[in-house]
């Protein structure tokens, strides 16, 4: 479980550090920001999402979940993705706000 979340805080830091040197041009000051944020379309989300999943999950496991859906609300992004119906499962959820692109949720009832 440790590991697991420490996992989580690493994406989550990367992320958030590597979209801060994005935001903010060579001259020091802060570029305009879309409206949009970061992570502005279910497509980034669910790379995103992908990214932790591919860290969190069984080799095994992450290639099973063939099926992905994003949501945009309130700000934050919920990211599902799922096997086949051939099984019975439900869906990994991760959660990332659209912001800054901090994971804010991982969520597998599965396991």
């Amino acid at each position: 479980m440790k590991s697991t979340l420490a996992s989580v805080f690493l994406v989550a830091t990367i992320l958030s550090l590597g979209i801060g040197f994005v935001s903010v041009a060579q001259t020091g000051a802060p570029k305009h920001e879309p409206n949009s944020g970061y992570v502005s379309d279910a497509d980034a989300a669910k790379e995103v999402a992908k990214i932790v999943l591919s860290r969190l999950l069984t080799p095994e496991d992450f290639q099973r979940k063939q099926f992905s859906d994003a949501i945009l609300k309130d700000g934050i992004w919920t990211v599902k993705y799922w096997e086949p119906k051939i099984r019975i499962n439900s869906p990994v959820a991760v959660q990332i706000r659209q912001q800054s692109g901090a994971v804010i949720k991982y969520e597998d009832p599965n396991a």
